[in-house]
């Protein structure tokens, strides 16, 4: 399952190959259970030959080996269940870093295209033509500069 989400080909399919077989192995464990129960009573019927008793003793043991196996096989179509929304769950957190980089980095410049894109005749900032350029760097290098405080930051922890 794992390498065909990697792939993302029928990876749903397989899943869903996952899923019925869990439940097909679940109705074959639960037809099990009265037979290992009949064979059980037929063991302990005393009109029963011990030769035959001894041939039941290994049927039984067969089918509680066998219903051990089919549960331990249960419990790995849990896991590759579990497996598959903890891969499913890494992606969805990949792309959600990826939003909330990108958002970050365009946020603060939609910001000052909205402060500077207002209309206004009466600021006394307007008649100073060096004003707006210079905090516009400003802004530019302090963020430049905890952007790769941060990328470092990131890098030795």
């Amino acid at each position: 399952i794992e390498i065909e989400y990697q792939k993302e080909h029928n990876y749903g399919q397989s899943l869903q190959k996952v899923h019925t077989i869990r439940k097909s192995l679940e109705r074959i464990s639960q037809i099990c259970k009265p037979f290992i129960r009949l064979v059980t009573h037929v063991i302990e019927d005393p009109a029963v030959s011990p030769g035959a008793t001894v041939y039941l003793k290994d049927v039984l043991d067969n089918l509680e080996y066998q219903d051990e196996e089919i549960k331990q096989l249960i419990i790995d179509c849990h896991n590759a269940d579990a497996e598959a929304d903890k891969c499913q769950l890494n992606k969805r957190d990949s792309t959600l870093y990826t939003l909330t980089v990108i958002t970050a980095f365009f946020l603060p410049a939609q910001f000052f295209t909205g402060v500077w894109g207002m209309n206004f005749v009466s600021m006394p900032e307007l008649d100073d033509t060096w004003l707006y350029p210079s905090f516009f760097w400003c802004v530019i290098g302090a963020l430049f500069v905890i952007m790769m405080a941060f990328l470092h930051f990131r890098r030795v922890h």
